[in-house]
């Protein structure tokens, strides 16, 4: 008599910070608990608030709420160009799941911004920083989880 094994589940594995983000391909066997991450993509943003507005130059106490206003903005179209990422993966390849792996204030972002063709999913969230884990500490941190 063999073993029955369930056929791979297909995963779009997102690590995602205010700055950077990583794809992952993952095919997980849940019988054997194995997961094998293939890298997709990559990319980064990087946050310059301005030193004026409109021409003008600030005040230093008034420069700080600026600065995180500024940094809020790029936050909010990163995450926006980040699930756009995700749509066009979407569109060449089939998944099962999404999981995200981020902190609080992104989690919401990608949240609140969900277009509806990503809501079919199985969306699983993970409150945790991993932009900085290699590849196989992330497999194995998964494990534990998938």
């Amino acid at each position: 008599m063999g073993v029955y094994m369930k056929s791979p589940r297909e995963r779009l594995v997102l690590i995602v910070d205010a700055k950077c983000a990583t794809f992952f391909h993952t095919k997980s066997f849940k019988m054997k608990g194995e997961i094998h991450l293939s890298k997709i993509a990559d990319f980064e943003i990087s946050h310059k608030p301005p030193h004026s507005i409109n021409g003008a130059t600030v005040k230093q106490d008034h420069m700080v709420d600026q600065k995180g206003h500024a940094k809020e903005l790029e936050r909010k179209d990163f995450c926006k160009k980040v699930l756009h990422a995700v749509q066009d993966e979407l569109h060449h390849n089939i998944f099962e799941e999404l999981i995200i792996i981020a902190g609080p204030k992104i989690l919401g972002d990608l949240r609140a911004m969900m277009p509806k063709e990503l809501k079919h999913l199985q969306i699983q969230e993970i409150h945790k920083d991993l932009t900085h884990f290699s590849k196989e500490k992330i497999e194995e941190y998964l494990k534990g989880i998938c």
